[in-house]
């Protein structure tokens, strides 16, 4: 790395300074984060600031230490680890640029002019950033997108079979209907009375499936170093919306047996 690295990538300086680009000894110079520092026996960062480390037989002086910042992929189950900065210009491979206009392109053809006085052969090669950490991270994405899809189709065809047991309970229960509101029953007791046995089932199926949701999900969180806040909440949340979908798809079906007219229920054919 170069003396601008922690600025460009907006890594925080938590002890020490960073290092001096204009230095002949800038080389014997090195930095570490505070994980590093930790490893090393320091309990505050700033005490390795000055302490001299030997390098393939050079010795270095640690002139600063980074705040810890995450540097592994996201499903690793790491955060962070110890690491050492040190400027070697003879092993630069690439250049970390920070653009500050809006206009990428203006600034990418101005680059790509400076980069034919250095080199005019080879075209200038670069990525965004952005896009490097979307495509290593794209097989979570992708597989989120599978397992949302497979939800999908589970609730979907979940909702359809209960809309057939709904069509099928109700409608044999037609004529029972039609005697309780002819003893005086309201609409509301009726659905009540039909949505029970629907109600009943769509608790004991939130009872199996919130506790099995909620250690899968921890054991797949706890892989992922940013992960989401889960908890009673979500789980609630969830069970509230798969509850309401279910009676969304039961509560049509008992209201048009319930307001059906007793005489037309009950008549001998």
């Amino acid at each position: 790395m170069d003396a601008n690295f922690a600025e460009v990538l907006k890594i925080g300086l938590l002890a020490g300074r960073k290092m001096n680009a204009t230095s002949d000894s800038v080389n014997n110079e090195i930095m570490v984060n505070e994980t590093a520092a930790k490893e090393f026996g320091y309990a505050n960062p700033s005490e390795m600031v000055g302490q001299i480390f030997e390098i393939n037989g050079t010795p270095k002086t640690v002139t600063g230490v980074f705040n810890d910042f995450n540097f592994f992929l996201l499903f690793t189950g790491r955060t962070t680890g110890p690491i050492v900065f040190q400027r070697a210009p003879q092993l630069f491979k690439f250049a970390t640029i920070k653009i500050t206009s809006n206009n990428k392109s203006k600034v990418i053809a101005a680059m790509e002019e400076q980069w034919k006085t250095i080199d005019p052969i080879h075209p200038m090669q670069f990525e965004f950033y952005e896009d490097q950490l979307s495509d290593n991270n794209q097989a979570i994405v992708d597989l989120v997108a599978i397992i949302g899809f497979l939800a999908f189709l589970a609730i979907v065809i979940a909702s359809l079979g209960l809309f057939g047991m709904a069509i099928y309970i109700t409608e044999r229960r037609t004529k029972e209907i039609g005697i309780r509101k002819v003893l005086g029953a309201n609409l509301l007791g009726l659905n009540y009375t039909l949505s029970r046995e629907f109600i009943i089932m769509l608790g004991i199926a939130i009872a199996i499936a919130a506790p099995a949701s909620f250690f899968l999900n921890k054991l797949w969180l706890d892989y992922m170093v940013v992960k989401a806040d889960f908890g009673i909440g979500t789980l609630s949340l969830g069970a509230l919306i798969l509850f309401i979908i279910g009676l969304l798809t039961i509560i049509p079906q008992t209201l048009k047996i319930a307001s059906k007219n007793p005489v037309d229920t009950l008549k001998i054919e």
